[in-house]
């Protein structure tokens, strides 16, 4: 009886378990340009939208020694790749990213990151912060296809690109099997 106590919490957790691990992810690396101009660098950023949902905008935050919280990270020199329809702008404390329609209140999503989609841009930009700049906060808004709310706004942090990320359904059939080995060994017992 055990035995199939414990087979159906590892199926459980399999079944039920992933239906609310969505998030978006971020990743970039940065190098420094060699173009003349003083202290320029450039990100890559790889954006994952692992959620039901299509994301409309990215804000990314750069902490800093401001009184906010923040500090501004520099003036954009150029932006390549952004998905078609998408403007940018910098502000004093963060980068913005979004769908034209979006901004002007068409709330399509036929240009938006679809659900499970990938892209990726580059940002130039020149730096007034020391050193290498790194890990960005970021804030990503997309339209709830699910139902319910409107939008939901994502909070994250950029993680370097180097940095191994475990896929959620992974981590749960590790998870699931572990917990069916240490049923099997209290089932014998």
């Amino acid at each position: 009886m055990k035995k199939f106590h414990c087979s159906l919490v590892a199926l459980g957790f399999v079944l039920f378990l992933p239906a609310g691990l969505h998030a978006t992810l971020i990743s970039y690396t940065v190098s420094q340009l060699s173009c003349g101009v003083p202290n320029a660098w450039q990100y890559r950023y790889d954006v994952l939208n692992d959620t039901p949902d299509t994301v409309f905008s990215l804000a990314l935050y750069v902490p800093g020694e401001s009184p906010s919280g923040y500090a501004r990270q520099g003036d954009i020199l150029s932006v390549n790749g952004l998905p078609d329809g998408w403007v940018h702008e910098s502000a004093d404390d963060m980068w913005l990213f979004e769908s034209l329609d979006d901004r002007n209140g068409l709330h399509d999503t036929a240009d938006d990151i679809q659900p499970g989609g990938r892209c990726s841009f580059l940002v130039s930009f020149v730096s007034t912060l020391a050193g290498m700049p790194g890990s960005q906060c970021f804030e990503a808004v997309r339209h709830c296809l699910s139902g319910g709310v409107p939008f939901q706004t994502d909070l994250g942090t950029t993680v370097p690109g180097s940095a191994p990320v475990p896929e959620p359904a992974s981590l749960l059939i590790f998870i699931s099997g572990f917990l069916g080995v240490a049923g099997y060994r209290l089932g014998k017992r």
